[in-house]
């Protein structure tokens, strides 16, 4: 349960790290960083906004953008984007680690 918490709590510093860029950097709608609300006509100026406002480089935990704090290590080690059995090994094994 710590585990799955902990990863959860990534993948949330993640979305505030896009949503301060997408503050910051115009034109931007919240919707582009949510792919279930995404239409096909709005995917253009998605992809525009992602090239212009640098949003894969400046939301790295390597970056100094953004403070990620202890969930740095599950955005670098690969947990938040790898397949399940990753994800669930690797918090696992920080949630036995910090027991």
């Amino acid at each position: 349960v710590l585990g799955a918490s902990w990863y959860l709590l990534a993948i949330e510093r993640d979305v505030s790290c896009w949503e301060k860029v997408c503050n910051a950097q115009g034109p931007c709608q919240y919707r582009f960083l949510d792919c279930r609300r995404m239409d096909k006509s709005m995917e253009a100026l998605r992809q525009s906004w992602v090239q212009s406002s640098k949003v894969t480089l400046l939301c790295s935990p390597n970056s100094n953008f953004y403070e990620y704090g202890i969930y740095g290590d599950a955005l670098n080690s690969g947990a938040t984007s790898s397949k399940f059995f990753n994800k669930y090994f690797y918090c696992l094994w920080w949630g036995l680690q910090n027991l």
